[in-house]
């Protein structure tokens, strides 16, 4: 009996770590990193779904694993050590959340719980907006947005309003009443909306994803072809009508339109948001080359970007001279082509612990891997939380745990 409640005790504190997770990825970054830790403590104590908790750390310990090795050769331990700090929570957040062996009530209260933040987030960002409206809709033309949580970081902010309609698209069609069928559906126009409202490309690119797989997989495999010919009239008319109504979509278009003209003539200007992420694949690119079997190190992997620049566009500002905004060439420069294979067999294996042959498996693999292509997603603690939290509720969608405890 002691056991039962003891077990019971440390569930329960599991999950509220667990919840507290979402107030502090929107507004504390220690906090944050506190609670990636904290909750992996509790897990380990009262561990659940042990085999599930191993297959998942193998993955990050191969994701991992490129990192660490390259510290031998790093001449930068500071930087280097930055880098493994940031990809940690690809362990311990794994742990936590796996460990914890959440019930279907738990998981569907804590998806509910982070739309109902994110929504509040998306409210607090148009409340913003409205503020200061005409000097925002202005630095859209720079590739400025508008003030979001999480530190201002818009992309990651995007690619979390998208992850969390599909995990709350997932729930619903898994476990919730009538009522909360239709108040999540309105929840995901709303985000969809917002989406063209913010204008941020990882977001618009990854919702744009799912609704091209959710519309051929209608097509294809159910018997109500009819919702995918009116997703097909529908979606369409959203985003004309947004391209009219918001100005800041209309601006970032502009923008967008603009930078390709101009770094596709090989032109590129201070501020070029495209442009500068293009010469960061082209420095990426050439690192790799010159080191195909170990790399530079993830920790003079900057210094050797500086290079680069200095050497083939040093009219570049700092603020220009990046990382690859794409993860498979960080992890190629960084530690070789070897370590990019590694890297790959990791993130396959994470993602296979999800794969079933139904829509919301393609759309959650789909949202989980376009940042990984189109942006430096592992390089900052957002980014390296929402893919592993992503993957772990995923989980839970697919293999809902039938335990008793609440």
């Amino acid at each position: 009996m002691k056991v039962l409640l003891k077990n019971n005790l440390l569930l329960n504190w599991s999950f509220l770590l667990i919840l507290l997770l979402i107030p502090a990825l929107l507004l504390s970054r220690a906090g944050l990193s506190m609670l990636s830790v904290l909750i992996m403590l509790p897990a380990l104590f009262s561990l659940q779904q042990k085999e599930t908790v191993y297959k998942f750390c193998k993955g990050a310990v191969l994701i991992l694993a490129p990192v660490l090795i390259s510290g031998i050769w790093s001449h930068d331990r500071h930087q280097w050590a930055l880098e493994v700090l940031n990809k940690l929570p690809l362990i311990t957040v794994s742990i936590g959340l796996i460990g914890a062996g959440l019930t279907p009530q738990k998981v569907k209260l804590f998806i509910f719980t982070l739309c109902f933040f994110v929504f509040g987030a998306c409210i607090w960002s148009m409340v913003n907006y409205g503020v200061n409206a005409v000097a925002i809709n202005q630095s859209y033309l720079v590739a400025k947005v508008m003030p979001t949580l999480m530190d201002n970081d818009h992309i990651r902010f995007s690619w979390l309003i998208v992850i969390s309609s599909v995990l709350l698209a997932g729930q619903l069609a898994l476990q919730s009443s009538k009522k909360e069928k239709i108040g999540g559906l309105v929840l995901i126009v709303f985000f969809f909306v917002y989406l063209h409202f913010l204008a941020a490309k990882t977001g618009l690119l990854c919702m744009y994803g799912c609704l091209i797989i959710g519309g051929c997989w209608s097509l294809l495999y159910s018997k109500e072809k009819k919702w995918a010919v009116w997703g097909f009239i529908l979606v369409p008319a959203v985003v004309l009508l947004s391209y009219f109504e918001f100005p800041t979509l209309q601006h970032r278009v502009q923008y967008v339109v603009w930078d390709y003209q101009q770094y596709s003539h090989g032109i590129y200007r201070i501020g070029s948001s495209d442009g500068d992420r293009l010469l960061s694949y082209k420095a990426g690119l050439n690192i790799a080359n010159a080191h195909p079997v170990m790399g530079c190190g993830f920790g003079d992997l900057l210094q050797e970007i500086n290079i680069w620049h200095n050497l083939h566009h040093p009219q570049s500002l700092d603020y220009e001279r990046f990382k690859p905004t794409n993860e498979w060439l960080i992890y190629a420069a960084a530690s070789g082509w070897t370590g990019m294979l590694v890297f790959t067999v990791g993130i396959l294996l994470l993602l296979s612990l999800n794969w079933k042959k139904d829509l919301f498996t393609a759309c959650l693999c789909l949202v989980l891997l376009i940042p990984l292509i189109t942006d430096d997603t592992l390089g900052g603690q957002f980014g390296v939380f929402l893919l592993t939290a992503g993957i772990c509720l995923g989980w839970y969608i697919r293999h809902p745990l039938r335990s008793k405890l609440l």
